[in-house]
């Protein structure tokens, strides 16, 4: 499977972040494979509001089109094209509207025999008069088999400082049938991050480590999950994070054509907890 920078420790971000509901989530799937899917979305918040999207998508010769309408006003929209300008390139335009902003971008990603490479151009507007476009670029090289390095750079195409490069990413990722590492290396405005994740797979169950520190505010920390595969399609998690000082929990269960999820956060300083559900429901 071709890699891109945006995988790097995917599988040990899934782990310690997926399915932790904080609120009540609903979320009605029309039947995948018809003309016109339909995902509806409600999100029930602590200040009682909810917060509701409409996301239609359908294909076309020429792509696919998908939409999102929320109920704050904002509408997304993309298109997506895949091998019709140049085989293995897929080519996205999307579009951001809200009453006080506007955005547009465009992005390809292409795919070759030892690697990947992917751009973006977001532009702050639907004109230029709306100011300058910035520029994200990445390259990912397999070295190896199991053995990638991949770079981004984030530039800026106008500075009044002189300054174009806003940050630069580097990754590197090692996989083995049962464990993953990944590196990740950031500098922007001077400081430097440092990312390290491991993935350890133990027939149904996954371990997960991610330890990572902040130049900036010389800070440090330390997120460590587990992800167990029970019976008759039900996982269970379990993650402890160093900052904030807390303990997770999550349930997830699959029941034909419907998928509930439960979890809960707890604070070990201040003892506060957050609990969500979500309901996930296929028509």
């Amino acid at each position: 499977m071709a890699l891109f920078n945006k995988d790097f420790g995917k599988a040990v971000r899934d782990v310690l972040t997926e399915d932790f509901p904080s609120v009540f989530e609903v979320e009605v799937n029309s039947k995948p494979g018809a003309d016109l899917v339909v995902k509806t979305t409600a999100e029930f918040r602590d200040d009682n509001t909810v917060q509701s999207n409409i996301k239609p998508s359908f294909d076309t010769k020429y792509g696919k089109v998908e939409l999102d309408f929320s109920s704050s006003g904002k509408i997304t929209g993309t298109f997506t094209n895949r091998d019709s300008l140049a085989k293995n390139l897929k080519t996205s335009l999307s579009t951001n509207y809200e009453a006080s902003k506007q955005s547009v971008s465009v992005s390809g990603d292409y795919t070759f025999k030892q690697g990947t490479f992917s751009g973006k151009v977001n532009f702050p507007g639907y004109t230029l008069s709306a100011g300058a476009p910035s520029v994200v670029t990445g390259l990912v090289y397999n070295v190896q088999s199991n053995l990638n390095v991949g770079t981004e750079l984030y530039l800026r195409t106008a500075s009044e400082t002189g300054n174009y490069l806003e940050k630069v990413v580097g990754n590197l990722q090692l996989a083995k049938p049962d464990w993953i590492f990944s590196g990740n290396l950031i500098y922007a405005n001077g400081n430097v991050d440092l990312i390290g994740r491991v993935l350890k797979r133990a027939g149904n169950v996954s371990y997960a480590l991610e330890a990572g520190f902040k130049q900036k505010n010389s800070a440090s920390y330390v997120n460590v999950g587990l992800e167990s595969r029970l019976a008759n399609q039900t996982t269970g998690k379990a993650v402890f994070k160093s900052e904030p000082f807390a303990v997770a929990l999550s349930y997830k269960k699959r029941l034909d054509e419907i998928t509930v999820t439960a979890a809960t956060e707890v604070n070990l300083r201040t003892n506060n907890h957050k609990t969500g559900f979500s309901v996930d429901l296929n028509l």
